[in-house]
């Protein structure tokens, strides 16, 4: 786990902590042009490795169980690390959406944001897009986003290229519906899963930027400072 503290030159987002979920692929170190991104828009970032991937120990991949209480003791160890414990946006990266909804349904986060992020199980199996996921990850019933979103209250933005292969925004969508509050989606044309093929922030951090901006601003002040 990594804690980078905000530059603390965008005064509404210093003190606001983003908890950094990746993806499928390798660690931490993969994912650090996307973490810049973050750090540069002024966020707290925090970011960790799953059990079997980068540095991570053990290097077997996690149980159910296993990963899901991670998930959990993440989110409580950010406590120790955000300087307003209120202000804690919860960010998710393909596979990383298990464990983000897992984080916002066990404690409380100012905003859920799923960018191009898993979906359920019963959609990866019929697709293609459960390739090269552990089989350990492979269980019905405890990673069903969808039906996990009902209990989290707060605002949630996702985000998907249109030629999404592994999560398209029409499940996203129908993912997001399910959540009690303000929910919106933004699909990006002609924008595919990424990282190596390019993703939602590689398509222009200025848009991208002014996307999570314009969504925690009209839509979920309790992440900003006054």
């Amino acid at each position: 786990m990594y804690f980078i503290p905000s530059h603390g030159e965008n005064s509404s987002l210093a003190n606001t902590t983003l908890i950094y979920n990746h993806g499928n692929y390798a660690g931490v170190e993969h994912y650090q042009p996307r973490l810049h991104m973050l750090y540069e828009l002024g966020f707290n970032v925090l970011v960790w490795d799953f059990r079997g991937y980068g540095k991570s120990l053990p290097a077997s991949h996690p149980t159910v169980e296993q990963f899901l209480a991670d998930a959990k003791t993440i989110r409580d160890k950010a406590d120790e690390y955000a300087p307003d414990l209120d202000k804690i946006v919860v960010y998710s990266f393909s596979l990383g959406g298990i464990p983000a909804v897992e984080m916002a349904e066990h404690k409380s986060a100012c905003a859920l944001i799923l960018e191009s992020s898993f979906t359920s199980i019963s959609h990866i199996i019929s697709t293609n897009s459960a390739l090269g996921m552990p089989g350990s990850f492979l269980s019905r019933g405890r990673y069903e986003s969808h039906l996990k979103l009902r209990d989290y209250p707060g605002p949630v933005f996702a985000m998907v290229g249109s030629i999404d292969r592994k999560f398209t925004p029409e499940t996203i969508q129908e993912v997001i519906d399910n959540a009690p509050g303000y929910s919106e989606l933004w699909v990006l044309d002609g924008i595919d899963h990424g990282i190596g093929t390019g993703g939602v922030p590689e398509a222009g951090f200025s848009e991208y930027g002014s996307k999570l901006s314009e969504f925690l601003e009209n839509h979920a002040l309790d992440c900003l400072a006054p």
